[in-house]
Parts: C-alpha cells; sequence; structure tokens
C-alpha cells in the first residue's frame, strides 16, 4: 500500500486504528471485556490503559485470558500458500488469529505515524492470512484509494 506514503500524520493514525479494529475483530478479540476499553481508547487519542500501558502486561494477560483456546485456522497446508502462481507474504501457515492479532494495537500507539500505519497494516494483513487482499480491498475502499494504485 504505498499510497500510505503519500497520507499526511492525521490519515495515518486513522489507518492504523482503522487497521487494529479490523484485526480484533477478525481474530474475535473487539468484544471482549478487557480489551473493549483499550480499543475505544486508542480511537479517542489517548494513552492504552492497563494492561494495555506495557505490552508485556498485556501479553501475560493474553496467554491467561485467549491462549488455552485452540488455534482458530486449523489447516492441513505446511509453510506458505502461492495465490495465482505469486508467494502470499502474509500466510504463515495455521496460526492464533489472535496471537497475531494482539501486537497490532501497540503498533498503532507509536510515535511516528507512518511506522504505526505500515506495522499496524502488517499485522491485520498477517491476522487474516489468506484473506489478507480482501482487508486490503476494504482499506482502499474505506481510505479512497483507488484501485490499481499501489
Amino acid at each position: 500500500m504505498l499510497a500510505l506514503i503519500d497520507m499526511d500524520d492525521t490519515r495515518l493514525r486513522e489507518v492504523a486504528r482503522w487497521c487494529v479494529t479490523k484485526a480484533y475483530k477478525f481474530a474475535g478479540l473487539a468484544d471482549r471485556p478487557w480489551i473493549a476499553p483499550a480499543l475505544a481508547t486508542l480511537h479517542a487519542g489517548d494513552p492504552l490503559p492497563s494492561p494495555f500501558d506495557d505490552p508485556a502486561t498485556a501479553s501475560a494477560h493474553f496467554d491467561v485470558e485467549c491462549r488455552p483456546e485452540a488455534p482458530d485456522r486449523v489447516s492441513n497446508r505446511q509453510g506458505v500458500i502461492y495465490s495465482i502462481g505469486e508467494f502470499d507474504p502474509f500466510d504463515m501457515g495455521p496460526i492464533s488469529r489472535p496471537a497475531f492479532a494482539l501486537p497490532t494495537i501497540f503498533a498503532a500507539a507509536k510515535p511516528d505515524p507512518r511506522q504505526a500505519a505500515f506495522e499496524a497494516l502488517y499485522g491485520a494483513s498477517v491476522t487474516y492470512q489468506e484473506d489478507a487482499r480482501e482487508l486490503h480491498g476494504q482499506l482502499r475502499a474505506a481510505f479512497g484509494i483507488a484501485p490499481g494504485q499501489p
């Protein structure tokens, strides 16, 4: 999504927040009682609340709340998929989507808006795995990025 390079800081922050929300919803995290307030705070532009004020604390909380669950994406495939004969950089094989979605909130909260947007987009893309093209299409529609624009 090279179109992000030309966006101003405000728009980049919007993209970063949008990516977190999409990843958390897709992974089934957005409505969890301990996560929903962090998403609301992120969208308000305020500092993340506990346990998200510290990545290690949030990860530990996640381990207790979410790790016992089985991965929500099970596949008989090993390695990456190839779509239309091309390498798919977002397919990591069978994963726990929540585990891949969790760090996107920390990416979006980074001080540099450009870094925040690109890292949150990457995290959301990996969370979506083989459906990353769908996510990218939604991003284009949400932010007025013309189809075919890199």
